[in-house]
């Protein structure tokens, strides 16, 4: 079975015994946190206001962005960090979640993005597009 053939979560009975968390709001974060605990084996509870999936949060869309082109080197290594606790929600619900996509970042040398090359299309800023040929 996969994410998509699993049954609408929908309000569930309160779990028996005390509980180690309790984690108000389960958009993004809340949920991400409710996860990573429950997984680590703490007795969680989730409380949400709002349907799951609704629309007044702020990350409500179906798109968002794991951009890797960020001012500090610790946001830079934190993109790692999103991306492999991506696959692993992807691995345990058994969908794709994430789609990864071409970018074209312009940043000055010494910039906090790593030098090395990340991707075939990558040039130096001092010449970004000599002898630049799209990646099929």
């Amino acid at each position: 079975m996969t994410g998509r053939d699993r049954p609408a979560m929908g309000p569930r009975p309160l779990p028996a015994g005390p509980l180690d968390v309790i984690v108000v709001g389960l958009g993004a974060l809340g949920s991400a946190a409710a996860w990573v605990l429950a997984r680590a084996g703490a007795r969680v509870l989730g409380l949400e206001q709002f349907e799951l999936g609704h629309h007044r949060g702020a990350s409500h869309d179906h798109a968002r962005i794991i951009r890797r082109s960020y001012h500090t080197p610790a946001y830079v290594r934190l993109t790692d960090l999103a991306y492999r606790a991506w696959a692993e929600l992807e691995w345990e619900a058994e969908e794709r979640l994430v789609v990864t996509t071409g970018g074209l970042d312009l940043f000055p040398a010494g910039a906090a993005i790593p030098p090395a090359p990340t991707g075939p299309a990558w040039r130096p800023a001092a010449s970004p597009t000599s002898g630049w040929t799209p990646p099929r």
